[in-house]
């Protein structure tokens, strides 16, 4: 049960969405994979440049892409946050929780053929929970990269691709505008450059993402745009996150090892400071 791998602060989605006993996630222990893979990201301050975090991916595949936990590391490798997204009922639109012990909320998504909901709770109690219609949701958190992946062809032709992407806190869709924009050289290498703007007037007053891909194999090298983590103010983290180096093989161990790693706050001492 999903309280025995987040045992404190998610034990309340149990009693507000019923939906993530329909899901069927597996634990770690009872995870059947074909391999595991894992790379790392760090994270800047997309203004001041300042480090703020480094991402920790560990990503299963049975064969095909299945689930991937995020662990969100302070500077010393303490563990503040973990994202968990299962990508098994839909690539493009995968079942996620993100728990940040930094700030103390969890927050995500869970749908099924029939239902779906979105959920984030805030410390002191105070919850948001949104009952939504599958129909209406395409895309959510990661299976934006998916989406990218199946459309690569017509981002490279040019045009503009429109694509919902659910927003859990406000628990609806929004339609974004998505185009292959320039081109750069990273290590040497050629890469393209995605924008993802909301699809409105206003979109163009609002943080944009970019995703730069490796031209050649499509690997992710950098994102830059606001994530779901939070500053102190309550405040979307808008940031750069460089991933230079490719996957390596990882294996049940690395995977149980991060899905069972204590959460806690970075030190004070620690928050800005990099390894």
């Amino acid at each position: 049960m999903i309280e025995l791998r987040f045992p404190t602060t998610l034990s309340s989605i149990l009693r507000h969405v019923g939906l993530v006993l329909a899901v069927g996630w597996s634990s770690p222990s009872s995870a059947v994979a074909r391999h595991w893979e894992t790379y790392v990201g760090d994270a800047t301050d997309l203004d001041s440049g300042e480090w703020r975090y480094r991402e920790r991916h560990l990503v299963q595949f049975d064969p095909d892409l299945s689930q991937r936990l995020i662990i969100y590391e302070c500077a010393d490798g303490t563990a503040f946050a973990r994202k968990w997204i299962d990508y098994r009922r839909s690539t493009l639109a995968p079942d996620f929780v993100l728990q940040d012990a930094a700030r103390g909320t969890v927050e995500g998504a869970v749908l099924t053929a029939s239902a779906a909901s979105s959920f984030r709770f805030e410390p002191d109690n105070v919850e948001r929970v949104h009952s939504l219609s599958p129909d209406e949701i395409q895309v959510v958190d990661a299976g934006f990269d998916v989406w990218i992946e199946q459309s690569w062809m017509e981002l490279l032709e040019g045009g503009e691709q429109r694509v919902p992407l659910l927003i859990p806190s406000r628990g609806e869709s929004y339609r974004f505008s998505v185009q292959a924009k320039t081109s750069a050289v990273l290590d040497h290498v050629e890469h393209t450059v995605v924008e993802a703007r909301l699809a409105s007037w206003i979109g163009f007053w609002l943080p944009k993402i970019e995703v730069t891909y490796r031209l050649h194999d499509r690997w992710l090298r950098r994102f830059e745009g606001p994530t779901n983590l939070r500053d102190g103010d309550n405040q979307l983290l808008t940031v750069r996150i460089e991933f230079p180096q490719l996957p390596q093989p990882a294996g049940a161990s690395d995977w149980a090892h991060a899905f069972a790693a204590p959460l806690q706050s970075c030190q004070a001492s620690s928050q800005t400071a990099r390894r």
